[in-house]
């Protein structure tokens, strides 16, 4: 329907907000603001609270993918396919018929009592309040009008002659506007300087709502914005504050670290059953689960040192993982807080099977996989790809080559690959003491493992050692601001950006490396506010990722 008018679109211009802070290099020039299409997580998250806690959500819609490694970055580089036009289609009437079936939930949704089949002065009201959550902005006369009289047009048909049958096919045709699918976020010339382009604070409701809570936002978000109080600083921190104190800061906190460390792939996690007694189909989405819940725990409820997700000895359990981990189930139900036990080398993250099994093959391990996600996703050190036609399969195992360390050892003698593989193999080795699926292991091939290496100069013997040089390393919270900042504003990290990046990471060494002190940052930062520029030089050109990382 209207979607298909607007399948090509990738971005606009776009601009009110505090005062930019100077930076203590040059001020920051930004990207250009990019037409970010909801992703997956984001449509169903909006929709889930317009068919209830009962209503069946879409199966499916159009694919996300991932740019810089992040969804989110992706859904701003990207068009709507055909197909896609369909399955939004297809996806708007199901939840429409599901809105306005009756019940408490149209009572909710409905907010006049119409009189009679044909009530032209409730339908507008429907449309302009339900338009105004979903569109995350008000409509406009036209626009509602539009909407309303595809209501009235329906509710009159002879054949029809429902008032709310009429509301459904309006709220469909709501759903399938670009103002719904795409977070429009056009801006305006800054006061004082037309040559600037700064988001309003409608626009910045939205990309407030979206850091901190994965979501649209609600009613009180959208007043403040609409009376311009997100202009004044100290109400942009008030209504910040209130956000990070909110329930949904939850959601917002799963919908990125579920992006950043590619949790969602966990759905399709599928491994040689024969091979590992312990798997089952439970095992990605208990994966998922506890490394989520154990962000929450550790960013939310603590408000703690981020390093910790790699070094800490406590994770959130149940049976199915309890069974990988070969710990007794801290909870007959559900999940539960245990200690890992320590002659595992079990800590953290790198302990976890979202990690370990994610990055594995389906009968084996993969230094490759696990050394790769290592550098790409936490210290932001991208890998390029093998050259043509280059044979990447690793030597069968022989007699004088038992071990995968002994295999990726010839591998690494041939100088075309060397130069990639000696940055993920000798890290994924660490690893070798977890299987495909996260079970410990100390021996492969009947020949005891040898899990040591070393990494910018940092020794260590396993995988619990590794996981500690790391969390030192600057370039991981360097890395770590960078695809939060990344994914806030929408654009890739990039040399325009580097004095403000450098703010943000001081600002997150010198909070304790606390994660909702550097979204709190980032959300009153000029880059956030800033759209575009309009004219003149759009500053330097650079290579995509900071030179420092």
């Amino acid at each position: 329907m209207l979607l298909s008018l607007a399948s090509g679109a990738c971005q606009s211009d776009s601009g009110g907000g505090p005062e930019a802070t100077p930076s203590r290099v040059a001020p920051p020039v930004p990207a250009e603001a990019p037409l970010r299409r909801l992703t997956s997580a984001q449509y169903l998250r909006i929709v889930s609270d317009v068919v209830g806690p009962e209503g069946v959500l879409p199966a499916r819609l159009e694919e996300d993918s991932e740019y810089f490694g992040l969804l989110s970055l992706g859904a701003a580089n990207t068009s709507v396919s055909f197909a896609g036009v369909e399955r939004y289609e297809r996806a708007a009437y199901l939840i429409a018929e599901q809105a306005l079936a009756g019940g408490p939930n149209r009572q909710r949704l409905v907010p006049c009592e119409p009189q009679g089949v044909v009530d032209a002065q409730c339908a507008e009201q429907f449309v302009r309040e339900l338009g105004r959550k979903l569109w995350r902005r008000g409509l406009t006369d036209g626009e509602v009008a539009t909407f309303a009289q595809i209501a009235v047009d329906v509710a009159s048909d002879p054949a029809i002659a429902d008032f709310h049958r009429g509301l459904e096919l309006a709220l469909a045709g709501l759903l399938q506007s670009p103002d719904f699918i795409y977070r429009v976020e056009v801006g305006a010339p800054a006061q004082g300087d037309d040559t600037r382009l700064r988001f309003s604070d409608v626009e910045m409701a939205s990309r407030l709502s979206f850091l901190f809570w994965g979501d649209a936002p609600d009613e009180e978000l959208l007043a403040v914005a609409e009376a311009g109080g997100l202009s004044d600083p100290a109400t942009l921190s008030e209504q910040v504050g209130r956000l990070i104190a909110d329930e949904r800061i939850k959601n917002g906190i799963r919908t990125f670290f579920d992006e950043m460390l590619k949790l969602g792939e966990l759905g399709h996690l599928e491994k040689d059953p024969t091979v590992f007694t312990a798997y089952s189909a439970e095992l990605g989405p208990s994966a998922r689960e506890q490394t989520l819940l154990d962000l929450e725990k550790l960013v939310i409820a603590e408000d703690g040192d981020f390093r910790g997700i790699l070094t800490s000895t406590r994770t959130h359990v149940d049976r199915t993982l309890a069974a990988v981990y070969r710990v007794p189930a801290p909870s007959v139900d559900g999940f539960a807080l245990t200690v890992l036990p320590p002659d595992q080398g079990r800590v953290g993250l790198f302990g976890h099977a979202s990690f370990l099994a994610l990055n594995s093959h389906a009968a084996s391990t993969s230094a490759v996989k696990r050394g790769k996600f290592v550098q790409e996703v936490l210290l932001c050190n991208p890998i390029p790809p093998p050259p043509p036609n280059v044979n990447t399969v690793l030597p069968e195992v022989t007699e004088e080559a038992v071990t995968l360390r002994d295999r990726v050892g010839i591998h690494l003698t041939d100088p075309v690959c060397a130069s990639c593989h000696e940055l993920m193999d000798p890290i994924g080795l660490a690893f070798e003491t977890f299987d495909a699926i996260g079970t410990f292991r100390s021996h492969d091939q009947h020949v005891e493992i040898d899990a040591s290496g070393v990494l910018r100069d940092a020794a260590f013997d396993d995988a619990a050692g590794l996981a500690r040089v790391i969390a030192a390393d600057p370039n991981f919270t360097k890395c770590f601001v960078d695809t939060l900042h990344s994914y806030a504003v929408g654009t890739p990290a990039d040399g325009r950006a580097r004095g403000e990046l450098d703010e943000l990471r001081d600002r997150f060494v010198e909070s304790g490396y606390r994660v909702l002190e550097v979204m709190r940052a980032i959300a009153t930062s000029p880059r956030f506010w800033d759209a575009a520029v309009q004219v003149g030089d759009s500053g330097p050109t650079c290579d995509p990722m900071p030179e420092d990382t």
